[in-house]
């Protein structure tokens, strides 16, 4: 369990596989439970609602619930002031609006701004250690509990070590990534990068490397450094379907025809997609007639939550795959439930 508020009214989950031999797991779905309904989003980008055989027409609304494609996440909005993301892999985005401050639990903690309360059971008592409480939360009897384990993937796979700590070592690359270390430390996810890589050995390895140090981007993009990367690493470079563009923090907003077109998220987000040239038109890139077209782009409308709560493995100030940490944090956030090894990194900010 990821994150629900105390009357159960919205709940969202995530199950995951495994992605690797020593223990180290990959989502396989994010489920979002709203009142009645339940969306399921699966690894492929689609969503299915109330188990009908038939995914839902991205984008669109279901009642009041918004869902749409935004760059390479799927969103669930809903009016309540809750917004769902997930890229399909390691990263899950949620926000929650500042009235679920205090109500939430699960790997999120309880949203009151106060990180040290975090680690509470579903009980209300707080759990001793990692394990107690990633175990806690979960929701399947038949799922094997997390256990303690001395040895990391790369104490196991001593040959993947070396390899793990050269492809993660480029976090440390002030050519790349220099503009953000003064803002985001990077050691820690080094080290997560190079857990990651060491534990994903059955098949995957630029998927887990590549989401982990998507995690450090992303961080460094809610303090505004915006980081081309996948064009200097080549087991991470995107190819986009002629005639879209890679663009690494495409803007919320887009002027076309004296019109300002917002997307699916607030104006001070930006995620990478594979966007239109400028002047064209999602979702063909024809180009914008203005004299006979009034543009159009589906905006949500629903109320966009504000503030947001992070959960399962990333801190605010560290993204760690082998941990179950949660944090509060006043902008977005990136999740990554890559592991059920969890070792708790205590949060820096709420």
């Amino acid at each position: 369990m990821l994150s629900q508020d105390q009357d159960e009214s919205f709940s969202v989950q995530v199950e995951n596989v495994p992605c690797g031999s020593v223990g180290v797991t990959c989502a396989k779905s994010v489920t979002v439970t709203i009142g009645a309904d339940v969306y399921r989003l699966t690894k492929e980008g689609e969503v299915m609602i109330n188990d009908k055989d038939t995914p839902f027409n991205i984008p669109g609304h279901h009642g009041d619930v918004t869902i749409a494609q935004v760059g390479f996440y799927v969103m669930i909005a809903s009016p309540i002031g809750l917004r769902v993301m997930w890229n399909g892999a390691t990263h899950v985005h949620i926000k929650a609006d500042p009235v679920w401050s205090g109500r939430l639990q699960g790997l999120c903690g309880n949203f009151d701004g106060k990180p040290n309360n975090d680690y509470n059971t579903p009980g209300g008592l707080p759990a001793t250690n990692a394990y107690e409480f990633g175990n806690a939360w979960k929701q399947r009897e038949d799922c094997p509990d997390a256990e303690f384990n001395s040895e990391t993937p790369c104490d196991i796979h001593p040959v993947r070590a070396d390899y793990a700590k050269t492809m993660c070592s480029i976090l440390a690359d002030d050519s790349i990534f220099g503009a953000c270390h003064r803002f985001v430390p990077y050691e820690e996810y080094q080290a997560a990068c190079e857990f990651d890589v060491c534990g994903c050995d059955m098949g995957g390895d630029c998927m887990c490397y590549c989401e982990a140090i998507l995690a450090y981007v992303k961080l460094c993009q809610r303090h505004n450094v915006v980081i081309s990367w996948r064009t200097k690493m080549p087991e991470c470079q995107v190819m986009c379907e002629w005639p879209k563009e890679y663009v690494e923090c495409a803007p919320a907003c887009q002027d076309i025809c004296g019109e300002k077109l917002c997307k699916n998220y607030t104006a001070n987000e930006c995620f990478e997609e594979c966007a239109c040239p400028p002047g064209t038109l999602p979702p063909d890139c024809k180009p914008a007639d203005c004299s006979t077209t009034t543009p159009t782009v589906l905006t949500t409308t629903t109320a966009v939550p504000t503030t947001s709560t992070s959960h399962v493995t990333s801190s605010t100030s560290s993204y760690t795959p082998s941990t179950i940490t949660p944090t509060i944090t006043p902008s977005v956030t990136t999740t990554s439930p890559s592991t059920t090894t969890p070792t708790t990194t205590k949060s820096t900010s709420s």
